[in-house]
């Protein structure tokens, strides 16, 4: 009943919630480019792995198939927890329910099951760490803005008495 209320009163709430999930998406695509660089770089190095450890001819692509779903989890579901306004825990659970449906979707349709290998376990590793990182950083956002925990207070004091001393060593150098 509470979003009910609220309906209408924010519209860049509105384009939050519209953005969660193809922004995820795009995130989720735009990551598979730099690791796809970094895993090439790695390899270049005359088919070994940090210059020491040698690989089979073609290997890196089977390493690249294989680590592509972790990422793209992980990704998909830590990037709709950071777009989403509000209710971002929930968000990232519904976005790892997702992922989970169409990866299991993909591998019941693709033929000869393929995806029943280590990437389809990589990828609901990355589903549960994704899911896990968003438990943990929405339980510190919540311990953070709630309760004053004698760490939080321990920090502000900390914080103002560094100001203070440079606020102080300030006025020093103007007289």
């Amino acid at each position: 009943m509470m979003f009910m209320e609220n309906q209408g009163e924010n519209p860049v709430e509105w384009l939050q919630w519209i953005a969660v999930l193809p922004g995820a998406l795009l995130a989720s695509f735009l990551v598979t480019f730099p690791l796809h660089w970094l895993l090439y770089l790695k390899f270049a190095d005359g088919g070994t792995l940090f210059g020491f450890v040698e690989l089979p001819s073609g290997a890196s692509e089977a390493i690249e198939r294989a680590i592509y779903p972790f990422v793209i989890a992980i990704t998909f579901i830590l990037t709709g927890y950071k777009i989403a306004p509000a209710h971002k825990f929930r968000t990232s659970v519904a976005l790892g329910v997702l992922y989970a449906i169409t990866f299991g979707a993909v591998a019941i349709i693709q033929p000869h099951g393929r995806h029943l290998e280590a990437r389809s376990l990589l990828a609901f590793v990355g589903m549960l760490m994704g899911v896990y990182w968003a438990w943990r950083q929405s339980k510190l956002e919540q311990s953070w803005n709630t309760k004053p925990s004698s760490a939080k207070k321990l920090l502000l004091k900390q914080l103002a008495n560094k100001w203070n001393k440079q606020f102080v060593a300030g006025l020093r150098k103007i007289k």
